[in-house]
């Protein structure tokens, strides 16, 4: 049951993301509409998600956030902009509302002639629209791909209900303080993951919970593209099969030759997130610098206003210093043109999206060296690579060598005219900086950096570096087969087929992660999730070990193992006398709630970890023997709601009928007094 509830959670998941970034995007975001594909995507993304960071940011410290706040937001901005924009033209405001009005029966009219319904396609009688193969394969196998780097991740989250960590419960509390106006705590800390899965959470109704468990997964759907993505803005598309080796590196063979964790990739994870935000940023950052489109600068402010909101350690360590190292690509006359106001655009955006950490700090007299040390350094956050083809130190020796030999390569080419862009240059100079961190030879002492937080990056680095390898030995093809073209593509496709086979042979097969819950057994959340789809909030109790307090927030009332065992009774007993006393003279205060559910761990006791559970034998044994005693009182009713192969789910139901959806539906209509006939009341009128 649960596997196919979260199936369906992360389908809606995905049609509300194409929703919202495939279709609602592109109406009023800038250059968006001129795009297509993964581009169009990576535009829609970083502009309108990074609006809703920033929009929920300022509604909740106005205390307004909601979603219809959030909905409202949303479209009185691109109104109030597009309005801005055609008065300067020198329209009218009933001219502006008439344009308006306009486009939206045009883009109607145009969707419903672009529809092609499917008998007509099925009786071949419409005319299919026309792809470019040479443009539509590539994009088709680098989503192919990426589905599979988000399987590989999904599948423990898939086959086990609980969380993997106990981290997952604080991130929970941050989603669910969202909905109290909460945005910061006394510490400031990066709310954007948070607020994204508050969001999504609201649009799909899947649960929070849900949504952070298996959000990893789906972060690495979008990586994965990323790296597609960068490695073709990086050679102009010079070979889109070169950017699909890379990106298959990090889908097939990630654990083999990059310092990646799956099983930190399964559940919710910041620093992956605030990648997505970070690369994209960047390339639009240097497509600025080159072209000079100043529209492009509302995308870079989005995405460096998204990448605080979300890590600070990716703002600091990799967006900001990336960011200085891509003026690096710019010709001389562009750079001494730009540069200045450059700078100043990027310095106070910097500034600014710092500036709600700085000011909480300020006001709760936390000293900003503490937060930023805070943030910097995880402790939390660890390196553990046993599939690695060879100690971190010494693969990034060999890394930091070949990324020095292809640079020179590259330097000729260019000298020699054989390429014309400086970006691969640009980012074999990133390489060999992040690599050389990994080297034995890197002075940590001096230099204040954590190399476990920056492992994801580098991972990601070493998938563009192999799609550049890669690239640079095709064009060696293409020099010596010259002007046999099917030739070049024969070892261009086949080569690369060949090089991920041999590496996943010696990997010993296609690696999933095994991750397996370190919380709490799988029957625990399992019926967890059933409870919260069947009953009415606030209408039923759980009762299990007190960090699920955290999933009680907003929700439904809570009582730990040591609280029932001890009050319980004493409530039931008031509950007893309270039922003898006339309803009209009832007070409904004081009543435990219609239903309380009892979870119970089974037979070894090992399923609930030691630190969330001082010795679960002798509690789960206490609750067991007050079960038993609990059963032959007179007049209560207690039963199994839900049993698996590691745990038991008692139900007491105090009051039938008050808790289950469905039941008070029926309440409120019921079927056994069906409503009387308008005839025939209107008939008993007449007759008085």
């Amino acid at each position: 049951m649960y596997f196919f509830q979260g199936i369906f959670a992360v389908f809606r998941i995905i049609v509300c993301f194409y929703l919202l970034f495939g279709v609602l995007a592109p109406l009023f975001l800038p250059k968006v509409e001129s795009k297509t594909g993964i581009d169009r995507l990576m535009y829609s993304w970083i502009g309108l998600g990074g609006l809703i960071l920033v929009v929920v940011l300022i509604l909740t410290a106005l205390n307004l956030y909601d979603f219809i706040s959030l909905l409202v937001f949303l479209l009185v901005i691109p109104l109030l902009v597009y309005f801005v924009r055609e008065k300067q033209k020198g329209m009218t405001s009933s001219e502006v509302f008439i344009s308006i009005e306009t486009k939206i029966i045009a883009q109607h009219v145009r969707l419903i002639e672009s529809s092609i319904s499917i008998w007509d396609r099925f009786r071949g009688r419409a005319k299919l629209p026309s792809y470019s193969l040479k443009e539509s394969a590539p994009q088709f196998a680098a989503f192919l791909i990426a589905f599979f780097a988000a399987g590989v991740r999904i599948i423990p989250a898939l086959q086990n209900s609980a969380p993997l960590s106990r981290t997952w419960y604080f991130e929970l509390s941050s989603v669910k303080a969202l909905s109290l106006q909460q945005y910061f705590d006394v510490i400031p800390e990066p709310k954007g993951m948070h607020v994204l899965v508050h969001v999504f959470s609201t649009l799909t109704q899947v649960s929070p919970e849900l949504i952070l468990h298996i959000l990893g997964a789906l972060t690495s759907f979008f990586l994965a593209l990323i790296i597609f993505w960068m490695i073709n803005v990086i050679t102009s598309r010079e070979n889109p099969v070169a950017a699909l080796l890379g990106m298959s590196i990090y889908a097939f063979v990630p654990m083999y030759l990059s310092p990646i964790i799956l099983d930190l990739e399964v559940e919710a994870n910041s620093i992956s997130l605030a990648l997505c935000f970070a690369i994209p940023t960047v390339v639009f950052f240097l497509r600025l610098m080159r072209q000079g489109e100043n529209m492009i600068w509302f995308y870079i402010c989005m995405g460096i206003f998204a990448t605080a909101l979300t890590n600070v350690f990716v703002f600091v360590m990799v967006l900001i210093p990336i960011l200085l190292l891509g003026l690096l690509t710019l010709p001389l006359k562009s750079l001494k043109k730009r540069l200045g106001w450059s700078l100043l655009y990027l310095i106070s955006s910097s500034m600014l999206a710092l500036f709600p950490y700085i000011l909480v700090s300020t006001i709760n007299r936390i000293p900003l060296q503490d937060f930023f040390q805070r943030e910097l350094f995880d402790t939390l956050i660890f390196s553990y690579f046993p599939n690695l083809v060879m100690y971190i130190d010494e693969l990034s020796m060999y890394y930091f060598l070949g990324g020095l030999i292809l640079f020179l390569v590259n330097l000729v080419l260019l000298r020699l005219k054989a390429i014309e862009q400086k970006q691969e240059l640009v980012f074999l100079i990133l390489f060999v900086l992040v690599s050389y961190i990994y080297t034995p030879y890197f002075p940590f002492s001096y230099v204040l950096v954590d190399p476990d937080q920056l492992n994801l990056f580098y991972a990601l680095l070493i998938s563009i570096f192999f799609g550049l390898v890669f690239l640079n030995i095709t064009r060696l093809y293409k020099f010596i087969l010259k002007e046999k073209q099917k030739a070049y593509w024969v070892m261009n496709v086949g080569s690369s087929i060949a090089f991920i086979i041999t590496l996943i042979v010696l990997q010993q097969g296609v690696l999933i992660s095994r991750a397996l819950p370190a919380t709490l057994p799988n029957g625990f959340f399992e019926a967890y999730y059933r409870i919260v789809n069947e009953r009415v909030p606030y209408s039923y109790a759980t009762v299990s070990p007190e960090l699920d307090r955290r999933l009680a927030q907003n929700r439904h009332f809570f009582m730990n193992y040591e609280f029932f065992l001890d009050n319980y009774g004493v409530i039931d007993s008031l509950y007893q006398q309270y039922l003898t006393v006339p309803r009209a003279q009832r007070d409904q205060r004081d009543v435990p709630p219609a239903s309380i559910f009892l979870f119970l761990e089974k037979p070894p006791y090992t399923g609930i970890q030691q630190g969330i559970l001082f010795n679960p034998q002798n509690t789960m044994s206490d609750m067991q023997q007050w079960i038993e005693v609990f059963e032959d009182l007179e007049g209560r009713n207690i039963q199994v709601y839900y049993e698996s192969d590691d745990a038991i789910i008692y139900e007491i139901i105090n009051r039938e009928k008050e808790s289950r959806i469905s039941a008070v539906l029926r309440n409120i209509y019921p079927e056994d007094e069906p409503l009387k006939p308008f005839e025939e009341e209107e008939g008993s009128d007449s007759e008085d």
